[in-house]
């Protein structure tokens, strides 16, 4: 966060709020700490920025400052902090990644070494290709068979039926012939 977001925050808070949410952004619980509302004379702006460059602050993302918000009752407030942060950060890799993406400096590293399984097995014998084939084959060589099959009980069939008339015929030729 930066100095102008917490200007912001500071006007458009009441002294009131301002006394009770400082304190409480100095205790590390879940829930709105119990804390004393302190006295003091010292402007919200300046309360704000001191707590932000405590040590203890720094480890605290814009989150935390929402939250306490919200338990103060300005969800409005701790709504425009997360709009304004998430903005910042979707511009900043607009900048960096987007408008300039062939930069030399550039730090962020976009290359994946990870690679597809079908890169990785490009060309090489698996086991799923040995089974396909074996597939390939028994299907060729039943066709095969089927075919010739057909095809010997088609020429039996044929041999059959020229038999018979050859018989017929001769059967006529020998009638004839008493």
């Amino acid at each position: 966060m930066n100095n102008s977001e917490f200007s912001f925050i500071a006007k458009s808070l009441s002294e009131a709020e301002c006394l009770q949410l400082v304190p409480s952004l100095y205790t590390n619980t879940y829930e709105f700490p119990k804390t004393k509302i302190i006295q003091t004379k010292k402007p919200c702006l300046q309360l704000l920025l001191e707590w932000s460059n405590e040590k203890d602050s720094l480890s605290k993302t814009h989150e935390f400052l929402a939250h306490r918000l919200r338990q103060i009752g300005r969800k409005d407030l701790a709504k425009w902090l997360g709009g304004v942060v998430f903005y910042r950060l979707a511009k900043d890799v607009n900048d960096t990644l987007l408008q300039k993406p062939f930069r030399e400096n550039i730090t962020q590293c976009t290359h994946n070494d990870n690679k597809d399984n079908d890169d990785i097995n490009d060309g090489a014998w698996n086991s799923l290709d040995s089974v396909l084939c074996a597939v390939f084959i028994v299907l060729a060589a039943s066709l095969l068979v089927i075919c010739c099959r057909t095809f010997w009980l088609f020429i039996l069939t044929e041999t059959k039926v020229i038999n018979e008339e050859n018989n017929l015929v001769e059967r006529n030729v020998d009638s004839e012939d008493y």
